[in-house]
């Protein structure tokens, strides 16, 4: 999994880096995220981070991964998309609203740090930026590839993240943006505040976030159904129910919080080299890692 997150997240940044070079318009790199509760401009990324890990650690899923573990039939799956659904609609009937409110109040005395980007906290151009940040990556790939014991995967895990590379250049060039997927659960919230409503009044909500999430869901589906030997062949003993469910709405609330999740901030947001993402992602982990050890 870390060689495929990191593999990931270098060939987008490398990618991205490319197509600016050859005066393709790129997206800059992610805001930082105010939860307008306390007086920081920073602290939706870290509040959103924290829950976010732990949502991840309680479900043994992240935000990206439940809907095609859906897909497969892991046991835990179904609870878990079923908690991120139930914080898409949380969160978009209940906390949203209520956190912008804060957010008018305390937006004039919260100043978001200077630098957006690694190039502008660091001092150095974007493209040696990207290069300083790809070693460190090659790196870090050779060093859980040679030193961590790696989970039985049809493909090696490099390749597969070569491949989620490649799906963010598609995603890139056809839809002038780079994946990100908790947003279909706070899509799926605005529908269901929308008809409840009775559908009159408010903007009709979006659909595009919902359609790529089906299609991820039906392409793993297709995938299983058409090549079974590049399913998962291990014994898997996942979270019991309520765990998954607690943990899928942990994540939904939780990417919400932060403006993205590990595929919105991990890949995407690293590859851009955002500082919120940065910020996010170490959240994650450290929140991660200490439910984990909790657990144990």
């Amino acid at each position: 999994m870390a060689q495929t997150f990191l593999t990931a997240t270098g060939s987008t940044a490398l990618a991205i880096e490319l197509l600016r070079q050859f005066n393709y318009a790129v997206p800059q790199p992610r805001s930082w995220s105010s939860t307008g509760l306390f007086n920081s401009a920073i602290d939706g990324n870290i509040l959103g981070g924290l829950l976010l890990g732990a949502g991840m650690a309680l479900s043994s899923s992240c935000p990206g991964m439940a809907l095609p573990q859906l897909a497969l039939g892991l046991p835990s799956a179904p609870a878990a998309v079923a908690g991120a659904c139930t914080g898409g609609v949380v969160w978009s009937a209940l906390l949203r609203p209520w956190l912008t409110q804060r957010r008018g109040i305390r937006s004039r005395h919260a100043r978001p740090p200077s630098s957006m980007s690694l190039p502008q906290m660091l001092g150095l151009s974007r493209t040696m930026t990207v290069l300083l940040f790809e070693m460190v990556l090659v790196l870090a790939v050779y060093v859980v590839a040679t030193r961590m014991s790696t989970a039985w995967s049809p493909i090696r895990p490099v390749v597969g993240g070569l491949l989620i590379g490649g799906a963010q250049v598609g995603s890139l060039l056809l839809r002038g943006s780079l994946v990100g997927v908790s947003t279909c659960f706070e899509q799926l919230g605005e529908w269901v505040v929308y008809m409840a409503k009775g559908g009159r009044r408010g903007a009709r909500p979006g659909t595009s976030a919902m359609l790529f999430a089906a299609a991820m869901v039906g392409g793993a589906w297709a995938l299983a159904a058409r090549r079974p030997d590049l399913t998962p062949r291990i014994a898997y003993s996942g979270p019991s129910t309520g765990t998954a469910f607690t943990g899928g709405i942990l994540m939904a609330v939780g990417s919400r919080l932060a403006g993205g999740c590990t595929c919105g901030h991990g890949i995407s947001g690293l590859a851009l080299l955002s500082m919120s993402s940065l910020v996010t992602m170490i959240a994650t982990f450290v929140a991660a890692i200490g439910v984990l050890k909790y657990m144990a």
